[in-house]
């Protein structure tokens, strides 16, 4: 005859695995919405895992504007601890349709980089636990965003007791910018992810055909 839950719970440890509200495991939870100007409408932050001192810093961009791109500049050893990566044209219209963007991660665990650099992404993406990763930032670059005009070098700010997210620029320089950026020509023959691409709705909105 096996043994009921109440006979094996008899040698458990007396460390609580569920914890009740009024003694939470952390004082705040694992996710939040984080907002600035390098993400208006908000951008996805998972914060469970990470080290204390991710949760208000700041670093220099590293700009690509594909994953291919990223996960090459990750394995030929081009990113330094305290990088930005800043991952863009990777939203609904961008890509098109938000594929998970699973190589990155794996690149940065390959190269040690989990907990030494940072990652913004207008993407979708399960990041490592120990990599402070900004998803699925909106508005997304393909429509002209700050995201779409960030340079490397500009640096970046975030603050989870603040929910902030911020680009050392102002509102001039980004419009500045954005005068001079042009959308990227797409190149498909699939009229579906065309229609998508030009007609899906930013990822705060459920990154529906409208």
């Amino acid at each position: 005859m096996g043994r009921n839950l109440i006979e094996f719970s008899r040698d458990a440890s007396t460390v609580k695995s569920v914890f009740r509200s009024s003694r939470p495991a952390r004082s705040h939870g694992g996710l939040a919405i984080l907002y600035g100007n390098l993400a208006a409408e908000g951008a996805v932050f998972r914060t469970a895992g990470l080290k204390e001192t991710w949760l208000a810093a700041s670093g220099p961009a590293k700009v690509f504007n594909s994953e291919p791109e990223c996960v090459s500049a990750i394995m030929a050893k081009k990113l330094k601890k305290g990088d930005v990566i800043v991952l863009r044209y990777c939203g609904p219209r961008g890509s098109p349709g938000m594929p998970s963007l699973d190589s990155v991660p794996h690149a940065l665990s390959e190269r040690g980089l989990e907990d030494q650099v940072a990652l913004v992404t207008d993407g979708r993406m399960n990041p490592s636990g120990k990599t402070p990763a900004f998803v699925h930032a909106a508005p997304e670059a393909a429509v002209g965003s700050a995201l779409s005009v960030i340079q490397d070098g500009d640096i970046i700010f975030w603050n989870f007791n603040e929910r902030t997210l911020t680009v050392r620029l102002t509102d001039t320089d980004i419009k500045v910018r954005l005068s001079r950026w042009r959308e990227q020509e797409k190149n498909m023959r699939n009229s579906f992810l065309f229609r998508y691409s030009k007609y899906s709705s930013s990822s705060s909105s459920g990154a529906t055909l409208v």
